[in-house]
C-alpha cells in the first residue's frame, strides 16, 4: 500500500496499543525517556518497545513486587546497590516491551508473565550508563532506530 503520510491514521486498540488504520503490513511501537525516543517497526509481526533512564533504589523496592515474575524477582533481589537498580531496569524494559507487543500493556498482571518463558524474542541494549532499551517481537532479527536530541543514533 502506498499512501501519502497525511492520509495515514493512527488508532488504538481497546487496550491502548497504537496501530495504523487499514495497514496490516506495518506494526509499530514507540517509547521515550528524557533524552531518547525509540521506534520499533515490523512488517509482519506485533512488536513492542520500551526505553527507561530512571529507577532509584526505592523504586526497585516499591515496584518490584508489583511487576516482577517470581524468577525475575529472585534474580534482582540477589543483587545490591547499583547492580540491583540496573537489573531491575533491564527486567522492566524487557517486561514492558513484551506486554506492549502482546497488546495488553500493564492491564494484565505483569507478575504472571516471565519474559524468558514467554516464547517471544526480546532484544535489549544498554544505551548509556543509566538508560536501557528493549524491543520484543517474533522476529529474531531486529533493527534499532534510536532517536536522540541530535537525531538518529
Amino acid at each position: 500500500m502506498h499512501a501519502a503520510p497525511d492520509a495515514l491514521r493512527i488508532a488504538t486498540t481497546p487496550q491502548g496499543k497504537p496501530y495504523v488504520e487499514g495497514v496490516d503490513a506495518l506494526r509499530f511501537n514507540v517509547s521515550h525517556a528524557q533524552a531518547y525516543s525509540l521506534v520499533a517497526l515490523s512488517r509482519s509481526h506485533d512488536i513492542g518497545c520500551d526505553i527507561e533512564d530512571r529507577f532509584a533504589a526505592a523504586d526497585v523496592d516499591r515496584l518490584g513486587p508489583l511487576v516482577l515474575h517470581p524468577g525475575e524477582a529472585e534474580a534482582v533481589n540477589r543483587l545490591h546497590g547499583q547492580q540491583r537498580q540496573d537489573a531491575f531496569r533491564r527486567c522492566w524494559v524487557r517486561k514492558e516491551a513484551l506486554l506492549k507487543a502482546i497488546g495488553s500493556g500493564f492491564l494484565d498482571d505483569p507478575r504472571a508473565l516471565g519474559v524468558e518463558d514467554s516464547g517471544w524474542i526480546v532484544h535489549e541494549r544498554q544505551i548509556d550508563a543509566n538508560c536501557t532499551a528493549a524491543v520484543a517481537g517474533r522476529d529474531a532479527h531486529c533493527t534499532w532506530h534510536l532517536l536522540t536530541g541530535a537525531g538518529l543514533d
